[in-house]
Formats: structure tokens, sequence, C-alpha cells
């Protein structure tokens, strides 16, 4: 392959392809510690509110994400 032999593409590739298995490899190791987002989130009167993943609002203008953290 005559792509490998350009050093700027392999080691923008090796860089790419490190971060995409440290990723997966992030996700399975540490799946115990990482926390569960909320299920829904509910108001005083015990009715439900929304669900994750909660979209753009004027309390938070950019959403919320998995973890229920202001992505602002």
């Amino acid at each position: 392959m005559r792509a490998f032999r350009n050093v700027y593409f392999t080691t923008g590739f090796m860089i790419a392809a490190g971060l995409l298995l440290a990723s997966f490899l992030y996700s399975y190791w540490l799946k115990d510690i990482i926390p569960q987002p909320p299920e829904r989130i509910y108001n005083e009167a015990g009715r439900l509110v929304d669900v994750p993943l909660y979209p753009p609002s004027w309390a938070h203008p950019f959403g919320v994400d998995r973890q229920g953290e202001d992505v602002f």
C-alpha cells in the first residue's frame, strides 16, 4: 500500500486509530465507573417533565448531555 509510505498519512492514521481504540477501551474497562444518566426528570408534583437527551431550551441554550449536565 503506497499510502502508508507517506509519513504524514501514517502519522495521522495512527493518531486517529489510537483515539478510536482508546475510546472503545475506555468504555469497556470503565463501564462500571461511568455514571449512568438519569432516566427521567420529574417536577415537584411528581409529574414527568422530560427524558434525556434534553433539547435546547431557554434554561439550557445548547441542551443537556446524557449525564444531565448543561452543554453550555
